[in-house]
């Protein structure tokens, strides 16, 4: 688990003032132009702005002292991010037309209301347990990794991470996910699928506690609290309320799971003297685990993007690490390296340096070591761009599908310091499952064809 780039960075001693006051400053501005909204859009282009800002903040508090400073100019460049892009967008549309598409605030009729929900449900429920019975069958395949457990935990890694069954296994993972959003979004605001959800995240934690695997789970209960956030009928207060519980027993689960894959030994005891996250992570001993590794796993990145774009500065060119982890046999085609050698480096996302031990460098940590802050600001721009183009309606006007993809992009900026959901196989595979599961709508007539 250690870090292979494990050397002494440079530490340019900078002041992280410009940081704390640019986040600040964002911070109070988008809070500002959030109550004079109406727009969805803008709301949560706004929401973006504001989360990023907030890392920002907790970053610069530099809990572990694995972390660096920043010069100057990377202080600004990282609080612009999605600053810059929003500012632009708002700008453009402004010239583009003197009312501004994103203010549109009009009232319209709900396709969600000619829903057979008894047949979405029959079809969301076969869905389920069709993609349940293919993961079964890759357990049956290649074993279950939890009965790896007394062998240690490096056995226990490689167990995880075997090569699955090629494409199903990762597209009923983002089938599950797509019908967790789907169960989610109807539950919330007609309610007559909790069953089945229920039914479907309890079936998937089983099956992540016999992978010893937490991020997919993590991803899908995102998806259902978001769904909560934005189609309950509770109050914020309520809503923040109850929600406390689960992400901090989702906090607690994460840093257990972590803490005994890390600390197994050889015939399946734990050793408490061999690993600590504190010790880990550069931490203090008086920072609880949970927040520890919260802020490891999910704040930590903005130091490993830094030194991603300090070493494209120092190389000068691509070295294609973006086309490598979205694809191997991409890369092949586009370069002259043999598939076996970019396949065995491909499994190895720690080819890209990153800060201590926690090998996640952000979303942008491909596209800095490639493309440095060009890279990085092409990428945010289109992130930014695509939500107006790609959620051109009233959100009343959403249909089912289209507000799926929504929750998908929102659990995208929700862990955007983590992983890159868009640049993947894993997005490709879920907008197939859109695809697919539109079509089977279509075909089961889920939905009512309006009388005149």
């Amino acid at each position: 688990m250690n870090n292979a780039f494990e050397q002494e960075y440079l530490d340019f001693g900078t002041s992280d003032f410009l940081s704390f006051t640019l986040s600040f400053l964002i911070i109070i501005t988008s809070l500002f132009f959030y109550g004079k909204v109406q727009s969805y859009k803008i709301q949560f282009l706004l929401i973006i702005n504001i989360f990023w800002s907030f890392l920002i903040i907790f970053n610069r508090l530099k809990l572990s002292n694995l972390q660096i400073s920043w010069e100057w100019h990377e202080q600004i460049l990282m609080s612009l991010v999605f600053f810059l892009p929003t500012i632009i967008l708002f700008f453009l549309s402004g010239l583009v037309q003197r009312r501004n598409l994103l203010l549109i605030s009009e009232t319209f009729e709900d396709p969600m209301q000619n829903i057979r929900f008894d047949a979405l449900l029959k079809l969301v429920s076969f869905l389920t347990y069709f993609s349940f019975s293919i993961l079964l069958l890759d357990l049956i395949l290649n074993g279950v990794p939890i009965f790896d457990f007394s062998l240690g935990s490096v056995i226990l890694n490689e167990s995880r991470t075997n090569y699955r069954i090629p494409i199903f296994y990762s597209m009923s993972h983002q089938m599950l996910l797509l019908m967790a959003a789907i169960l989610s979004i109807v539950q919330y605001k007609f309610n007559p699928a909790k069953k089945v959800l229920i039914i479907l995240v309890i079936l998937y934690s089983i099956h992540s506690v016999l992978m010893v695997a937490r991020g997919s789970l993590i991803y899908m209960l995102s998806i259902v609290f978001i769904s909560y956030f934005i189609f309950s009928q509770s109050s914020y207060l309520r809503k923040i309320t109850l929600s406390l519980i689960p992400v901090f027993s989702i906090l607690i689960g994460f840093s257990i799971i972590g803490a005994l894959r890390s600390s197994i030994t050889e015939g399946g005891f734990v050793d408490e003297f061999s690993f600590s996250i504190q010790n880990y992570g550069g931490f203090s001993e008086n920072l609880p685990s949970p927040l520890a590794w919260a802020y490891g796993y999910g704040v930590i990145n903005f130091d490993s993007l830094i030194i991603c774009i300090r070493e494209h500065a120092n190389l000068g060119d691509s070295s294609f690490k973006t086309l490598q982890n979205f694809s191997p046999a991409l890369l092949s085609f586009f370069t002259e390296e043999q598939s076996e050698t970019v396949v065995e480096s491909s499994v190895l996302f720690q080819t890209l340096p990153y800060i201590g031990r926690f090998n996640l460098v952000t979303a942008f940590g491909a596209l800095g070591y490639d493309y440095g802050w060009i890279g990085i600001y092409v990428f945010s721009s289109i992130l930014i761009f695509s939500v107006p183009i790609i959620f051109n309606k009233n959100f009343n006007e959403l249909s089912l599908t289209r507000k799926s993809l929504f929750l998908y992009f929102s659990m995208t900026f929700l862990f955007i310091t983590i992983t890159n959901a868009i640049i993947s196989s894993r997005f490709i595979l879920f907008v197939f499952c859109l695809i697919v599961f539109s079509l089977m709508c279509k075909i089961t007539k889920v939905y009512e064809t309006k009388q005149s």
